[in-house]
């Protein structure tokens, strides 16, 4: 009797257990939304419409501001005072391959490999610290470019610039946004250009100590003048949907800024009492039109549960999007990129739960050496941007993102490593289960052990990918540096690096570095690419600009397999070109061919079929507008694609 009552008392002791666990497994799952099929409808907000104003209006303000003496000075302010700064994750993935390099076996390599070459043909300083009038430590430099301008963003200014570095307007990033700063200031900038409305999107956060402000503003064209006019919204972080809710009481850090043909994407690290992650979708629109509509999904990264940390919206180019993304380190585990899909973004948006991806071994980064100077902050290993680009060579679009990373002399991300590297990713099927393709990374294999980090990567329309970041060791200051994934080499390759500046020996002890760089595809030819970083010169930090252009190895068309296989390849004349483009094709050509022509984003223009034998003949291109395309010539086993410009 004694043992049966015991076995009834351990075992109701057992169910109680599994209950209790039960619960607190589906309140860590209501929490952070973290079951790969479970989706969160989200609720759609309204906020109050957008202050129209000029970029003459902001100017002519700014002017009597600074004529009346009514904007304060100041020196060597930061912006984190109230920021848990960094992530440490907990574990590491015991799934994760340790390699500096890696392919998926769904990725086709070029049957030649061969590195391509690139230079840098412009480089030039787009802001010292002495310009920032409200003197932010660090300068948060972001650069986004459009069919005729850059702009640059850091903390307390945004620059407009010509593409040859000519400064167009300066612009005190308070008086931007002063419709909507409520008394605080305008940090943590972030610029994107929108391909597919050709729009300029800026956005920032006021430092409120808690329940803080987002702030964004859309341009109404592509090219900024006077004339051109902003929206210009702002939204307590905390009021968007329902309430109370996780984020009261919190302050919104590290805002995040990505676009694509439906939504604004924006994610943020939340701080005070707790620490999470939330997000928000910004019907893109409703804010053309005037008004403001946003969604929240809130706590969706967090200690407890994992979850992206600083979820990075991603940027795409896709002008037929249906979907959208989130993306980021994951909370407690390295080696593991966390993807949260946006469904409906332009209507009523969800968000799926966490879709994981194992990648290589990354391990959480160092303080980085320079000479005659103090360690600099390398902060964690969040990533910095995430941007989708059409590869006109395959016509897909992939996902292109990277971190830091301590990193070993053979570039394996490892803790008892004695290096930081770049470490990027390119990430498919992201409507479907995301997939790594490849990756790899950018370090140092010398004694020298220089440093790379605070890296950005974005990828061209021929498949070739720039890296941004900064490097600096013991023997060198901090300088920019730009390295470049060759579409025509092997899968996960990098090559060497070069600096944009040449800081021998300025040391820097002005505390946080950062907090991120920017590289992006110039949108009027669709192969250009732009970096802007952080470096050191006179002891103090200066923010650069650099233009990179890419010239792939060449690559001969050689048909897979078949007796009757064609091997091939395709030229053409002129170019640029007004009416008509002449294509000569050398070598064999014993199939039916596909031409056709697409925009720099992937939209069908033409598209017809030739018969196989052909070698050459003439494409109408007489109705297209001023600008550069590409020509896609397919047969059964080869494609060649090929850039023209229409005058």
């Amino acid at each position: 009797m004694l043992k049966s009552t015991l076995l009834s008392k351990a075992i109701s002791i057992r169910l109680l257990l599994l209950i209790a666990l039960k619960l607190v497994l589906s309140v860590q799952t209501a929490n952070a939304q973290d079951i790969a099929g479970e989706v969160t409808q989200g609720v759609v907000w309204h906020g109050q419409n957008a202050t129209q104003v000029t970029l003459g209006q902001i100017m002519e303000r700014q002017a009597y501001l600074e004529k009346n003496h009514l904007i304060p000075k100041y020196k060597d302010r930061r912006v984190e005072g109230n920021e848990k700064e960094y992530l440490k994750q907990k574990f590491d993935n015991p799934n994760s391959p340790k390699v500096a390099s890696y392919k998926s076996d769904e990725l086709v390599e070029q049957t030649q490999k061969a590195q391509g070459t690139y230079n840098i043909s412009l480089a030039f300083d787009a802001v010292m610290h002495s310009d920032i009038t409200q003197g932010w430590l660090p300068p948060d430099p972001m650069v986004a470019c459009g069919p005729k301008q850059l702009a640059v963003t850091v903390n307390g200014r945004i620059r407009i610039f010509s593409k040859t570095g000519n400064m167009l307007s300066d612009i005190n990033a308070d008086v931007f946004f002063s419709s909507v700063v409520h008394n605080s200031n305008a940090v943590d900038p972030r610029v994107r250009y929108d391909v597919t409305a050709q729009r300029w999107i800026f956005s920032a956060i006021t430092i409120h100590g808690s329940n803080n402000y987002i702030l964004l503003a859309i341009s109404n064209e592509a090219v900024l003048t006077n004339r051109t006019k902003f929206n210009i919204v702002g939204f307590q972080q905390n009021m968007v949907g329902p309430s109370p809710n996780a984020d009261d009481g919190l302050f919104a850090d590290y805002e995040t800024l990505g676009v694509d043909a439906k939504a604004i994407y924006i994610g943020c690290n939340m701080f005070n009492s707790g620490s999470h992650t939330s997000v928000w979708v910004v019907n893109k629109a409703d804010l053309i039109a005037g008004t403001l509509t946003v969604t929240a999904f809130r706590n969706i990264g967090s200690g407890t549960a994992g979850g992206p940390w600083t979820p990075q919206g991603v940027s795409n180019s896709n002008p037929s999007a249906t979907e959208g993304y989130f993306i980021g380190t994951d909370y407690n585990t390295t080696g593991l990129l966390v993807v949260r899909r946006i469904t409906d973004p332009g209507g009523t948006p969800a968000i799926s739960g966490n879709l994981n991806i194992t990648v290589p071994s990354t391990a959480y980064p160092q303080s980085v050496p320079n000479m005659n100077g103090c360690g600099l902050p390398a902060i964690d290993g969040r990533l910095m941007l995430a941007t989708m680009e059409r590869d006109t060579a395959t016509g897909k679009y992939t996902l292109w993102c990277s971190h830091t990373s301590t990193v070993n002399s053979s570039g394996v991300g490892t803790s008892s490593g004695d290096r930081d590297g770049v470490r990027w990713y390119q990430i498919g099927k992201l409507a479907a289960t995301p997939t790594l393709l490849q990756s790899g990374t950018l370090y140092d294999n010398t004694a020298s052990k220089y440093f790379y980090w605070m890296g950005t990567i974005a990828m061209n329309t021929r498949g070739d990918a720039l890296i941004s970041c900064s490097v600096s060791s013991t023997t060198i200051g901090a300088n920019g540096a730009v390295a470049v994934h060759f579409s025509t080499d092997a899968k996960g390759s990098t090559s060497a690096a070069q600096s944009t500046t040449n800081n021998t020996s300025s040391g820097y002890c002005g505390g946080r570095w950062g907090d991120y760089s920017s590289a992006v595809v110039d949108p009027a030819d669709g192969t250009t690419l732009w970096a802007c970083h952080e470096y050191i010169t006179n002891g103090d930090y200066v923010v650069r600009v650099a233009k990179i252009v890419v010239t792939p190895a060449p690559q001969p068309n050689i048909a897979a397999s078949g007796n009757q296989a064609s091997t091939w390849l395709a030229s053409v004349s002129p170019n640029p070109a007004t009416n008509k483009l002449n294509v000569i094709i050398t070598g064999s050509v014993n199939e039916r061919m596909r031409v056709s022509i697409t925009n720099l984003y992937g939209v069908m223009i033409s598209e017809k079929e030739i018969e196989k034998g052909l070698t050459s003949f003439s494409q109408d291109i007489s109705g297209l507008h001023s600008g550069f395309y590409f020509i896609t010539l397919s047969t059964a086993t080869t494609t060649q694609s090929l850039q023209f410009q229409k005058k």
